[in-house]
């Protein structure tokens, strides 16, 4: 299920994302949750929304942001990132939530999110959630797969629209990526052209975790 792109010209970063909200609005509502971290690429990801909202004053916007509570001063970033999407003109709420200290904690903490987004959807009224994953999220996600051999299916990668089927709150849910082909560093350029600062994780430099490992090999194999 991906969203079409009605223009074969090139388009800017705006008009590549009102092009997919359009479609995404059209198909499953004017409600959104945005998966706000503080990072850079859900910041840009929430100012695209709110230059969105702009242009099209039915579509309605929650950032939400989960505080795992996992480093110190996780509730400090939090804050910052509920601020500067309320700056914007994005409503916010910081959710909060416990994660048990196991081998497996980045991928612990990611289920919790996503129960946590499918909830705060739920309440919201919204069917689509928005996530910031970029391009050199998704070769991360390829290379990953490939190393832990998922098969066929692993070489999908991540779809730009994927429904997703929340058992416990018997609803199917939209996970939306509509920034997927844009390169993290055409995401940060965006940011720096608007002067929005954002908040660089220690955990993405943390070696310990799989991830990290491919993120970091990967810019030296290309």
């Amino acid at each position: 299920m991906a969203a079409p792109n009605p223009s074969a010209a090139p388009l800017g970063l705006q008009s590549k994302f009102f092009n997919k909200m359009d479609w995404l609005l059209e198909k499953f509502g004017s409600k959104f949750i945005i998966g706000l971290s503080g990072g850079g690429d859900s910041l840009a990801l929430t100012k695209l929304c709110a230059e969105y909202q702009i242009k099209n004053q039915s579509a309605q916007f929650q950032a939400v942001i989960i505080d795992h509570a996992i480093a110190i001063g996780s509730d400090d970033v939090a804050a910052q990132a509920a601020k500067q999407a309320q700056a914007m003109g994005i409503d916010a709420r910081i959710l909060r939530v416990s994660v048990r200290i196991t081998t497996s904690i980045q991928e612990e903490a990611r289920k919790r999110r996503y129960e946590l987004l499918n909830q705060a959807a739920l309440e919201f009224g919204a069917k689509t959630i928005l996530l910031a994953h970029n391009f050199e999220d998704q070769i991360e996600t390829l290379l990953f797969r490939m190393l832990r051999k998922t098969g066929l299916d692993g070489l999908a990668g991540m779809r730009d629209v994927q429904a997703s089927y929340d058992q416990k709150r018997g609803e199917t849910f939209i996970l939306a990526r509509p920034l997927l082909d844009v390169s993290r560093d055409s995401l940060r350029k965006y940011l720096a052209e608007n002067g929005i600062e954002y908040y660089d994780d220690p955990a993405n430099e943390n070696q310990d975790f799989s991830r990290v490992k491919i993120r970091k090999t990967w810019p030296k194999i290309r």
